[in-house]
This record gives structure tokens, sequence and C-alpha cells, in this order.
């Protein structure tokens, strides 16, 4: 079940985060602070300007997308984006229920211009481009990083 987010999901959105960090080149290794999640996600919860979706199956969460709005630096108007999104693979089916739902919260704001979302975890990037695209998104370029491992 495709839902919203609650206070209740936080440890299992915490362990989904765990896991889909240990996966990515670009996040593996890089220490987690639990409490500044917990804080944080809590906070996403309860705001207008932050969504968090999850996908539960079965009592557990199997994938999440957490995004929010911000003001464009230059333009008027606001754009939507991630901040993370992971679906275990043995639900990768489930993913674009959860995109649709972001999709959908972010053009309910107003004044949000933009929706996007990003490829920047690092893992399987040109699966999760072409899934992006087969969800109507269009790809405007690339995030390039340099990191411990860089």
């Amino acid at each position: 079940m495709i839902r919203e987010g609650t206070v209740q999901d936080i440890t299992g959105l915490i362990e989904l985060g765990k896991e889909a960090a240990d996966l990515s080149p670009v996040y593996h290794g890089l220490e987690i602070d639990e409490q500044r999640v917990r804080r944080y996600v809590a906070m996403m919860i309860a705001s207008k300007t932050h969504h968090v979706g999850v996908l539960e199956i079965d009592g557990r969460i199997e994938g999440a997308l957490l995004a929010q709005i911000s003001q464009m630096l230059w333009m008027k108007g606001r754009q939507a984006g991630d901040e993370f999104f992971y679906v275990r693979p043995a639900y990768a089916g489930h993913a674009s229920a959860l995109v649709g739902q972001f999709v959908e919260w972010a053009q309910s704001k107003p004044n949000v211009n933009l929706v996007g979302l990003s490829t920047s975890f690092g893992k399987n990037i040109e699966k999760t481009e072409r899934f992006f695209e087969s969800c109507g998104l269009k790809k405007i370029g690339g995030i390039f990083i340099l990191n411990g491992d860089s």
C-alpha cells in the first residue's frame, strides 16, 4: 500500500535508508546520524512543504520517496524535488506508484512550477533514468560529485 508516512514509520525509514546507503556507490561508508534523521523526518511529516510517501507491504516499509518544495533562486515560483527515493528490489514494481503519489502531491501545492527527481543516489543510474522517463519526466542533465572516495 502506498500512503503518507507517519512518525511510526521513522524506524522503518531509517532501516530502509541504511540499506539503500550500503548499496550506493555515493553514500556507502558514510555515517548515518540516526537521531538527526529521526528529528528531520518527523519535521518532514509535520510540514506542508515536505512529502513522505511510503510503500508498506505486510506491515513493513519496503520503499519510500521523501521530498521537499523550495523556492527557485532566480524565478518566480517553487520547485519540488526528492531527497530520498528507494524501493527494495523485490518491490520495484511499486516504484511508479510512489512517483505518482509524489507528483500528485507536488502539483497540488500552490506555485509549484517544476517537479523533479534525481538519480544522485548513484545505484543503477541508467535504469533509474529510463524508469523516470517512463513516468513522464525528462532528463535535463546530470549531477557530478567529489567525495572522499573520488
